[in-house]
């Protein structure tokens, strides 16, 4: 006998809900039904991978799926997942010998691309190095407009801390146009 979580004379929650709205299947009912076969099970999603270097696109398609089911899988399944970074890394292999070959052959392009990227330690880089006047700093010029409105502000408050409190409180002062300072 099935084990059951729920007292013997507790009511099926079926029992209580109306007839329109009760599943085709009692609890009970559904816990006895056979697991459903998965149209896509696992290895054979795999094979595809591997079949296609890991290409989800062309994998779904040998499948006759949707790129969603094998994303779904893989977020459900490690060895799915795996096998996905699996072929990912394969593909940076080949690419990489690829590069080697081509640095090898003598292509100026290839040698470039690969002390830009792998020699960045023995100073291949590419990098410019901006400077304010005279070789010093930046200084842009928000940080500076913050800077005066900041004291603007201090000095206005400055001023009125040596007000009564009695009198109201001044406005900003405006420039021509209106525009508080």
């Amino acid at each position: 006998m099935p084990h059951s979580s729920t007292p013997a004379n507790a009511p099926d929650v079926t029992d209580i809900m109306p007839a329109g709205d009760r599943p085709a299947l009692t609890v009970a009912e559904h816990s006895e039904r056979p697991k459903r076969r998965r149209k896509y099970p696992p290895e054979k999603i795999i094979h595809a991978l591997r079949e296609t270097r890991g290409m989800i696109a062309l994998a779904a398609r040998a499948l006759g799926c949707e790129r969603n089911t094998i994303y779904d899988a893989a977020k459900r399944f490690p060895s799915v997942r795996r096998a996905i970074e699996d072929q990912r890394e394969l593909s940076l292999d080949r690419a990489e010998l690829g590069l080697l070959k081509a640095v090898q052959d003598g292509e100026g392009w290839a040698t470039c691309f690969f002390l830009k990227t792998q020699g960045r330690g023995r100073g291949y880089i590419e990098r410019q190095e901006l400077t304010g006047p005279n070789g010093g700093p930046i200084q842009l010029e928000a940080v500076r407009l913050a800077e005066d409105f900041r004291g603007r502000i201090l000095r206005l408050l400055s001023q009125d801390a040596g007000e009564s409190h009695a009198s109201p409180p001044r406005a900003l002062p405006r420039d021509a146009g209106g525009t508080p300072l």
